[in-house]
């Protein structure tokens, strides 16, 4: 089932909206509480943020909000720097997010119960010793489904390591109190 959904922080007596996404694609991260919204309420969430306002939603309703329950609060200077820079990372995230198919989370999946069932259990502490000794086997099926895993394995681990390098950044940006701060900010998130 697909529908769209806002990643909101709980703020209080609110909820501020960091983006909207759809149901099916906000299963792939762990950034934030989501919230049901129909698509009417959907599309003028990604107009309000994409011209860099706040937008919140109530807290406690239940079932799917509407546009009626969107409020939006517009930003200048430094809260409007660091809404673009924040929609900027979340961009970021989902062109890698959008490159990482369920075949990809499947296939490393297939390839570990395959290692497994030969007996081989690789773990960071070990993996050199478990590489050396699927080498020396010379079985050229088990070294080819090694190379499998660890093609596998290094795709997840990319796509992780820039949705945690996002987090970091974005509250850091949250956190910031001047412009040239936010610039540091961006510049260590874009370079690394």
């Amino acid at each position: 089932m697909k529908y769209d959904v806002a990643c909101v922080d709980d703020v209080g007596d609110k909820l501020a909206v960091k983006y909207v996404d759809t149901y099916q694609n906000s299963l792939a991260r762990n950034d934030g509480y989501y919230i049901k919204i129909s698509n009417v309420a959907a599309d003028v969430i990604r107009e309000a943020l994409a011209n860099s306002n706040r937008v919140w939603l109530p807290k406690n309703v239940d079932g799917e909000l509407g546009v009626a329950d969107v409020v939006i609060s517009e930003t200048d200077g430094l809260e409007k720097d660091k809404m673009v820079a924040i929609a900027s990372i979340y961009g970021k995230v989902d062109y890698q997010l959008f490159h990482i198919s369920a075949f990809d989370h499947f296939n490393y999946l297939n390839m570990f119960s395959k290692l497994a069932s030969k007996g081989i259990f690789i773990t960071d502490e070990n993996k050199e010793e478990k590489y050396i000794e699927i080498i020396e086997k010379g079985d050229e099926a088990f070294i080819t489904l090694l190379e499998d895993y660890l093609e596998a394995k290094d795709k997840l681990e990319a796509i992780t390591y820039v949705y945690k390098k996002s987090v970091h950044a974005v509250n850091e940006i949250i956190k910031c109190e001047s412009p040239e701060k936010l610039a540091v900010i961006v510049d260590e998130f874009n370079s690394k």
